[in-house]
């Protein structure tokens, strides 16, 4: 168990051997009390004692430190029979209610097991701490409700989708997809990867469509890579006007009782995507989503996290250009709170989620940080991509039925040295696509984090294995890959390719 596991583990253990079982029962019974069920999510909220505000991009010790980078929220929970302890990270939630600005902090915990839990939540401050590895640790923050305590009752036969069946986990021994709580069930992806926009939807707080810096189509095909805005690909289908969806057909698809929201100065602006999971799930027995949470600089631009990104919406990031990457450094709290209630929904229906962290196009990659295509410095894994990642699963890695993909239609570094006008220019110094290497930081900083072992893969380019082939050569093994993710195009002899991958 590392330094910060130990130090929070001393917190825990306060309230056992050390007091008599009547001590204890008191200590437990001062503090706040939520009820659930295994196997459905639990939001804890936690206050600070003084405001933030989701706009600031001060440092840490300054007048107006950023809430999402310099302040971390852990909470680490306890089951108090069988002494389990989970570390599940926080995000800021502004004021609790869709704010901005605000002391509350959330966390999203789904309990395996039914019995007791102890919650134990601190909140640190340092510069760029949300995005330091977990060992590093700051100044505490005070909290006004530190300690909760769960009492979780037993899975109810009448639970909905995967709440009946428990986590989604790759099985080595099989090797299948199973669930965490039946064990007996194998389960086989069902659902096209389209659309890929699926929360490029108009529905959602501050959503727009997609436009290039000069309000024109901007194309990223292989032309295109070294900087959108030099190449208009006008009339070619590629690009980001008219994407955004309104899934107007399945309004009709709603049901009462079903999630919905306002958002935009309009009411019930949940009905189309949920009505359209609805329509998947019940109607057509679909049971895996493919999901991007950020294609800024890809095909939609459409779809991302952030609060405000105006100023560089449609920017192709450049070494020496305008863009500034600190618009990666503040987030969306309405937005990601109407996410997270879609893609429940999804799980609710039996849909498994596949959440796609990056598009393979350079411009979408360079939104985190620097990379010149002229071979200046790559930054692939920059903190503006750590907090994104850690963002991403302190807001969905709760649930239940969830596959992260690291990238789409990653290239091999192999494949880049050999056509490098796909991959940018000079080849595998500055590919736009990540190596390897770069994907098991990924792989591995995901999974720090995690509070269970959601699987994880890459999706690759068409027909070609070898990103895989690299990745099993990575000194000390890729742990984390769980989840492997093929794209297979034409009849002709394609599927020859998987035959020694697939049982």
């Amino acid at each position: 168990m590392g330094h910060s596991a130990g130090l929070h583990l001393t917190f825990l253990l306060a309230l056992s051997p050390l007091l008599s079982a009547s001590q204890r029962s008191q200590e437990i019974d001062a503090i706040e009390v939520v009820e659930g069920v295994q196997f459905d999510p639990i939001d804890l909220s936690f206050q600070a004692l003084d405001d933030y505000s989701a706009s600031d991009t001060g440092a840490w010790g300054g007048d107006a430190p950023n809430p999402w980078l310099h302040l971390r929220l852990d909470a680490w929970i306890e089951h108090l029979e069988t002494g389990r302890i989970t570390l599940v990270p926080g995000h800021f939630a502004g004021d609790g209610d869709g704010g901005q600005s605000g002391r509350v902090w959330e966390v999203h915990f789904t309990p395996p097991a039914p019995g007791e839990y102890l919650v134990r939540a601190e909140l640190m401050g340092e510069q760029n701490l949300n995005a330091s590895p977990r060992e590093v640790l700051g100044t505490q923050v005070p909290l006004v409700n530190p300690d909760t305590v769960l009492h979780v009752g037993p899975c109810p036969d009448d639970a909905p989708g995967f709440a009946s069946k428990g986590f989604l986990f790759w099985d080595e021994e099989t090797p299948y997809f199973r669930f965490s709580g039946t064990r007996d069930d194998f389960f086989v992806v069902g659902g096209a990867g389209s659309p890929e926009n699926f929360l490029g939807y108009s529905g959602f707080s501050g959503a727009r469509d997609g436009r290039s810096g000069n309000g024109e189509v901007c194309c990223c095909r292989a032309a295109c890579f070294d900087d959108c805005r030099r190449t208009l690909c006008v009339s070619t289908g590629d690009g980001a006007p008219n994407f955004l969806h309104a899934y107007e057909p399945h309004v009709a698809d709603w049901r009462p009782g079903d999630p919905d929201w306002s958002a935009n100065g309009l009411s019930n602006q949940g009905r189309g995507i949920i009505g359209a999971l609805n329509y998947l799930g019940d109607d057509r027995g679909v049971n895996s989503i493919y999901v991007l949470v950020m294609n800024l600089g890809g095909d939609g631009k459409d779809t991302h996290p952030f609060f405000d990104v105006d100023a560089g919406m449609a920017d192709c990031p450049m070494v020496g250009g305008t863009f500034d990457p600190s618009h990666t450094l503040n987030y969306s709290v309405p937005r990601l709170e109407q996410w997270r209630t879609v893609l429940e929904h999804a799980n609710d229906k039996g849909i498994m989620v596949q959440l796609l962290l990056a598009e393979q196009e350079a411009c979408n990659i360079r939104w985190f940080g620097p990379h010149d295509s002229d071979g200046g410095p790559r930054n692939h894994n920059s903190l503006y991509r750590r907090l994104f990642q850690k963002q991403m699963v302190a807001q969905f890695g709760h649930l239940l039925g969830l596959r992260w993909n690291l990238c789409e239609e990653n290239r091999a570094e192999t494949s880049c040295m050999m056509t490098p006008a796909n991959c940018g220019i000079p080849q595998t110094a500055t590919t736009s696509q990540f190596s390897a290497a770069e994907l098991d930081d990924m792989g591995r900083w995901i999974r720090s984090w995690s509070q269970f072992p959601h699987p994880i893969g890459v999706h690759t380019i068409p027909n070609d294995l070898r990103v895989y082939e690299e990745l099993f050569q990575v000194p000390g093994g890729v742990p984390w890959l769980s989840g492997s993710s093929f794209q297979i195009h034409g009849e002709a002899g394609a599927g020859a390719l998987y035959e020694d991958v697939v049982l």
